[in-house]
């Protein structure tokens, strides 16, 4: 679950001066100064009460200081905070602006790829940001429907169908021929037997299975084991090049990591198996800490996309 972060003793001046440190961290990387705060806002009180507020937030855990003599800086429990109250906001896209991406989805063909293909680009053009997608899909594999095609002598093809829309095709070569037939007979019979089983209900099968039968099922019941362990899918990105001119990336050794890092299907596959279950941009703000080799870099995500929630473009 996420952790929920509690400012109900927090009185609303105090809440916007944390809103304003947090906003202005996000987007100079620089602590930020109690004299900055009075000369750029309008607060209605002192420099001093500002010092006095700015004191208290950090007493709560929400802003810390790099030294003494510095500004303060979010602290993760601060991100979270801003996170939470962002994303409870009740925002939209303009209205023209929601038609125009109803009309790019209606012309798009009914494909999965090509449906998260455009929902990156699409949530990047509308944020002016970077984009992220997986596709959705069920924690537990669910057969639905399979098929063998006899191909040319030896050679069938396996065609298995899941649940969630997945497909997946593999060829096999058998001992002998067999006519289409029979492999059609095959094929119905395992559809009867297996419908809407998981890879674990499959094997309680293979006991009434004939020899070739058991081969195939066992095949399909590994098949859904892979998909299974693959837990994050595809991962589709769009405009991260926009991350590098971010003043949370101020060194060139930086740079490097999240160029490893955005490329990187792997990495990016261990980062979400860490906040999986959890909702939203809130996720990557909680694992901040969990995460020691990439503190750094997950801090300028979440800070890049934040804003972009703060202008309700979450499509």
């Amino acid at each position: 679950m996420v952790e929920i972060i509690s400012t109900a003793g927090l009185t609303e001046r105090r809440r916007h001066l944390l809103n304003i440190v947090i906003q202005e961290y996000i987007h100079t990387a620089q602590p930020v100064g109690s004299s900055n705060i009075v000369r750029q806002h309008d607060l209605g009180v002192s420099s001093a009460t500002i010092r006095n507020d700015l004191a208290a937030l950090e007493k709560e855990g929400l802003l810390t200081h790099p030294h003494t003599s510095a500004g303060r800086v979010p602290t993760d429990a601060g991100y979270r905070y801003f996170a939470q109250q962002v994303l409870a906001t009740d925002t939209e896209l303009p209205s023209a602006e929601r038609q125009e991406i109803r009309v790019q989805f209606k012309q798009a063909r009914r494909d999965m790829d090509q449906w998260l293909r455009l929902s990156t680009a699409t949530l990047a053009h509308a944020s002016q940001n970077a984009a992220l997608a997986t596709a959705p899909r069920a924690v537990k594999s669910s057969f639905k429907h399979m098929e063998l095609v006899g191909i040319q002598g030896t050679k069938v093809l396996l065609v298995l169908v899941l649940q969630d829309g997945t497909v997946k095709q593999q060829l096999l070569d058998l001992d002998e021929p067999m006519e289409q037939s029979e492999l059609s007979q095959i094929s119905n019979e395992l559809n009867d037997q297996l419908a809407r089983a998981d890879s674990k209900r499959i094997t309680e099968h293979y006991p009434s299975l004939t020899p070739f039968s058991r081969q195939v099922a066992m095949l399909v019941a590994e098949t859904m084991e892979r998909i299974d362990s693959n837990v994050n899918g595809q991962i589709y990105r769009d405009a991260w090049c926009r991350c590098y001119v971010h003043p949370n990336l101020p060194k060139v050794t930086m740079c490097a990591r999240l160029s490893r890092f955005l490329s990187s299907d792997h990495c990016w596959s261990k980062f979400l198996a860490n906040i999986q279950g959890w909702t939203k941009f809130a996720l990557s703000l909680r694992v901040m800490g969990d995460l020691p080799n990439y503190r750094t870099l997950v801090l300028c995500l979440a800070g890049t996309a934040l804003p972009i929630m703060r202008q309700g473009c979450w499509v």
